[in-house]
């Protein structure tokens, strides 16, 4: 089901307002922009295709292992964090999380907006 893209960035809006975050994306599965509040020096594209692959790797990593589903994926940098999180079966949200940004409150956002958009699509 096709949702339009102003309900998705709607809700990318949602998590900026409650959590300290650079960018967000939700993104395809398959590495596609659904919606982004990326700015124009920030590949909204690459984001999207980049966490697509970590989603994929780490759903492929707890299935293997036998550890379920997966609730999200962080990776933490000198300059932030990136987080993401599967949004239904098609999608993800991915955030740019400032290094002052907390990363318990933007994972509460994240996965409200997930649920919300994993009702849609």
């Amino acid at each position: 089901m096709a949702v339009d893209e102003s309900v998705l960035e709607g809700f990318l809006k949602e998590i900026a307002e409650s959590v300290d975050v650079e960018a967000c994306v939700v993104a395809l599965k398959n590495g596609t922009v659904a919606a982004s509040s990326f700015s124009s020096s920030i590949d909204a594209q690459l984001a999207a295709a980049t966490s697509s692959e970590i989603i994929r790797a780490a759903e492929a990593c707890s299935g293997e292992l036998k550890k379920g589903a997966l609730q999200q994926v962080v990776v933490e940098s000198g300059l932030g964090k990136i987080i993401a999180v599967p949004a239904g079966k098609n999608a993800l949200i991915a955030c740019v999380v400032k290094p002052s940004g907390n990363v318990g409150l933007a994972l509460v956002a994240m996965n409200k907006a997930a649920k919300k958009i994993s009702e849609k699509m």
